[in-house]
């Protein structure tokens, strides 16, 4: 049947394995015509021979859905592309959520007016003895992306359709404005990104630069041996930083500078806002919340990397200048000790009369 014509869920339907709930599924998700939700209890991937069939390929195969006609989905922060079904990543198990996560997400994208395949022959439940669970409904279009299936070919998938009974909702229309407030919050986070770089770079230059600074050869003759095992200390964490300073600062330079970034920075440089279809308006929604979301992880990855940074630049030449003024202080004690010395046996020469 045609998946535009499906009627939107007004509960979640329940996939069964063998008699056993293992995931539920969510059919057009407010403002999404062309998407399902899918979420997996954690409870699931304890059911044996299980765990290697949570796909989305087989989440997918078992609501009848082709991978073919497939646009994107989401898992957790990473979005990946349909590939017209060559996607490795369709048949990838996913790994079990944490013991504080109730269950896993995965958020689907079809390709807009597609005629999606009937179902596959399942041991379908009648409807009047298919449970639903009725939980709040997965948020607009954001749903948190992390979800599997049962093995292909590990047994019959059994579809709860009567969730997905009743009368199709309204979809909310997407409003330019709001994308464009998105755009701006993303081109603000970029901004600070770029700062954080320019103040890594700096602290980069400074650890570098002290820790490739040769001892001179009256520092090394006079400095404590304590001093010298510091230095060589918080000289050897400096190559365990820069390798995370120089991604961080690769990752900051190249993230304004993708094919896909300036296509929607494209879109946002006319005053009138570009005639685009509901589903493409959709699609340029959920690429902007992606997008901001990976802005706002790289820049999390940046303070860390900056705090790390400062703390071993301050560490190098704190370590440094307590080496050089110990050393110049114990060649000053050294010095002033030899002139007393010459001038203690000068004047006993010059009372025996030797001199």
């Amino acid at each position: 049947m045609d998946f535009s014509e499906l009627p939107a869920s007004k509960q979640w339907a329940t996939l069964k394995y063998k008699g056993e709930k293992f995931a539920e599924v969510w059919f057009k998700p407010q403002g999404e015509p062309f998407g399902l939700t899918f979420r997996v209890p954690r409870e699931s991937f304890q059911i044996p021979g299980m765990d290697q069939g949570l796909t989305t390929g087989n989440l997918l195969r078992a609501v009848g859905i082709p991978i073919e006609d497939i646009d994107c989905w989401r898992h957790g922060e990473v979005l990946h592309e349909g590939m017209h079904g060559s996607n490795p990543e369709f048949n990838q198990p996913f790994a079990a959520p944490p013991k504080d996560v109730a269950d896993l997400s995965i958020h689907v994208t079809l390709k807009p007016l597609l005629q999606v395949g009937e179902p596959a022959e399942t041991d379908a439940l009648p409807a009047e003895e298919a449970s639903a669970s009725e939980d709040s409904t997965p948020a607009d279009g954001a749903a948190a992306s992390e979800g599997n299936t049962a093995a292909a070919g590990s047994g019959p998938v059994e579809v709860d359709a009567a969730a997905n009974a009743g009368a199709a909702a309204g979809d909310s229309p997407v409003r330019w404005e709001d994308l464009e407030s998105r755009w701006r919050t993303i081109v603000g986070v970029e901004a600070a990104i770029d700062n954080l770089r320019l103040m890594v770079e700096g602290m980069q230059a400074q650890m570098e630069t002290a820790a490739n600074r040769p001892l001179t050869t009256d520092e090394k003759l006079h400095a404590t041996k304590a001093d010298l095992a510091s230095w060589a200390r918080v000289k050897a964490r400096v190559p365990f930083v820069l390798p995370k300073v120089r991604e961080f600062i690769h990752r900051a330079t190249w993230a304004t500078g993708t094919p896909e970034r300036k296509k929607i920075e494209d879109l946002f440089k006319d005053e009138s806002p570009p005639e685009m279809p509901f589903p493409r308006l959709v699609k340029l929604s959920d690429q902007l919340e992606n997008l901001l979301k990976d802005r706002q992880v790289l820049s999390a990855h940046g303070v860390n990397v900056q705090q790390e940074c400062k703390t071993v630049a301050n560490e190098v030449l704190s370590t440094l200048r307590q080496l050089q003024s110990n050393a110049a202080a114990n060649a000053d004690r050294k010095r002033r000790a030899g002139r007393y010395k010459g001038k203690f046996f000068k004047d006993v020469r010059k009372l025996s009369g030797a001199d």
